[in-house]
């Protein structure tokens, strides 16, 4: 068995039928999985996938804004969408603000999930 939030790495192996998947981790359809649920979608579980690039604490707000307008540029770049295409990852922009709410909610639905877990373990040990 194999958990894994959606990325190029399974694709080759479920085209080959080595692989067969049967949901994937992430939130959001990415291209090439349209056809798979996911576990938000089967089971009401929200398995959140995080790739961002950030900076050290106590940037100084000139350079994060100038930092935040190089990245929403580059993320239009037909070149840039090509090859995060080809990977098979979403884009998906958020500026400083916006990045520190979405880790702040993830991290307490990912709480809510292991505390579903730990439940369900406890139950059957009974």
């Amino acid at each position: 068995m194999y958990g894994s939030t959606v990325d190029a790495s399974t694709i080759p192996y479920v085209k080959k039928g080595d692989l067969r998947l049967l949901a994937y981790l992430g939130i959001n359809k990415v291209p090439g999985y349209e056809g798979f649920p996911s576990m938000q979608e089967l089971y009401g579980i929200e398995f959140p996938d995080l790739l961002a690039i950030i900076g050290p604490q106590g940037l100084p707000d000139y350079v994060v804004r100038k930092l935040e307008g190089a990245f929403a540029r580059a993320v239009k770049d037909p070149e840039f969408i090509e090859a995060m295409n080809r990977m098979y990852m979403p884009i998906i922009y958020m500026d400083k603000d916006t990045l520190l709410k979405y880790v702040q909610e993830t991290f307490l639905r990912t709480a809510k999930i292991y505390e579903k877990v730990k439940a369900e373990e406890a139950k059957e040990k009974k």
